[in-house]
């Protein structure tokens, strides 16, 4: 097996290991990077070399997705919200607000993008999206990122009911301090 079918099957299985079922954002073509990569096979016993007949070109492609500021903005100015309305009704701090705002590379945290999902009225589609943009999913074996993707689903966004069913499951309130 030469080093580059072991290195193919192992980013197979590292995929499947952490099986990431986040969506990819859909973007303009001029986004989109492109370069080629040219495998040389070697099917033939030793002793015969056919290198030219024997070479296959693949495409790889590289998507540049949309950072979490920008997705953020882009709701808030779909959906016709008051951005400091926004971020003092999810109870983000204006020094959080701030940094996202300014810092295209800003990397809030996971509870930051629950919040602004929720503020946004996101239905689960566009929270997965969302959250991607930030570099995180919703984890299946986590309690607290199965009740944000069930309000998502459910369009609950009232956010003491949040947090009661967050108590309800002993897991920590996203928006009262307890």
């Amino acid at each position: 097996m030469d080093t580059f079918d072991r290195q193919y099957w192992i980013e197979i299985i590292t995929r499947l290991v952490h099986r990431d079922y986040r969506p990819e954002p859909t973007l303009p073509e001029s986004d989109v990077i492109f370069f080629n990569v040219t495998r040389k096979t070697s099917n033939e016993p030793k002793g015969i070399d056919h290198t030219k007949s024997n070479e296959k070109d693949y495409t790889i492609s590289f998507k540049k997705g949309l950072s979490f500021r920008q997705m953020l903005f882009q709701f808030i100015d779909e959906k016709k919200m008051d951005e400091v309305k926004l971020y003092q009704f999810v109870m983000v701090s204006r020094s959080v607000f701030s940094k996202i705002r300014s810092n295209d590379a800003y990397q809030p945290d996971k509870d930051t993008v629950f919040k602004f999902a929720i503020g946004l009225k996101l239905n689960v589609e566009q929270g997965i999206t969302f959250l991607a943009s930030a570099g995180f999913n919703f984890k299946l074996s986590s309690h607290r990122d199965l009740i944000i993707r069930h309000c998502l689903e459910l369009s609950k966004f009232d956010l003491l009911m949040v947090d009661q069913l967050l108590v309800g499951f002993k897991e920590k309130t996203l928006f009262s301090e307890k």
